[in-house]
């Protein structure tokens, strides 16, 4: 395994340690064996080790993409020394979830300065991707719910802002409506009715939806559609970050 030593430091048993920033191999990405030997990927994913946990020093170059590399029909990278076994360059970052290469975003800035000898931008890249995938609800209101939780006028997720009166979808079968009863002899008659050959179209312009014969004109397939809602209330047991499940929210259903 390949990695970039970010700090080191000593614990107060004289162990020394290393903060480390992974590298992955091509071969462990979906290239597989058709990958470039000599071709690393960054990964979101750092560890502390031991010191003596070295083997040796390697080279690791950086070759970014030209921005104009789609102008220039894919140019390949510049010539890297491909006989050195300690030799290696990356250019792109691997998301092992998805199994996808992206660019590398600009190291961001430490928001502490005076722990500089303890920098990770791995560390901070998985703070802010917990702190992005975590809600968080302010702007706390004086009225409460019927069950005593706090009501609240902000809630931010995933890089949007909710308020009372967003719309938002939500998933399938969220609510459903109630359904007026009807007798089974009306049931069956306007099914035969729909069914008929004779049915008139312009009464019944969707009767291809209503066929009971499979293929590709059927829509047993299809997904139901999102759901729509307006927000009418935002509530909570606790404002700032929160688990998902800990928001809850009130909405007026369309249909």
């Amino acid at each position: 395994v390949i990695g970039r030593v970010q700090f080191l430091w000593e614990s107060t048993y004289g162990q020394r340690y290393m903060h480390l920033y992974w590298f992955s191999r091509g071969c462990e990405t979906v290239l597989g064996e058709s990958a470039d030997p000599q071709e690393l990927f960054l990964v979101d994913q750092c560890e502390n080790t031991l010191l003596n946990g070295i083997i040796s020093k390697v080279t690791v170059q950086y070759k970014p993409v030209s921005p104009d590399w789609t102008i220039e029909n894919g140019k390949d990278l510049d010539a890297h020394d491909s006989d050195s076994d300690r030799t290696f360059f990356y250019s792109k970052k691997y998301d092992e979830l998805h199994g996808r290469f992206e660019d590398i975003p600009p190291e961001p800035t430490n928001p502490h300065p005076n722990l500089e000898y303890r920098y990770c931008c791995s560390c901070l890249y998985s703070c802010k991707k917990l702190e992005f995938e975590s809600p968080s609800v302010s702007e706390p209101l004086e009225e409460k719910t019927d069950d005593g939780k706090e009501l609240y006028g902000l809630l931010k997720w995933r890089g949007e802002e909710y308020r009372k009166g967003t719309c938002v979808y939500l998933e399938p079968g969220t609510f459903k409506f109630p359904k007026g009863k009807k007798s089974k002899t009306a049931s069956k008659k306007d099914e035969d009715s729909v069914n008929s050959n004779s049915t008139d179209e312009t009464l019944y312009p969707e009767k291809y939806r209503k066929n009971i014969v499979k293929g590709r004109a059927s829509n047993e397939t299809t997904p139901d559609p999102f759901c729509i809602g307006l927000i009418s209330a935002i509530s909570s047991d606790r404002d700032g970050l929160v688990e998902a499940e800990d928001v809850k929210i009130e909405v007026y259903k369309f249909y």
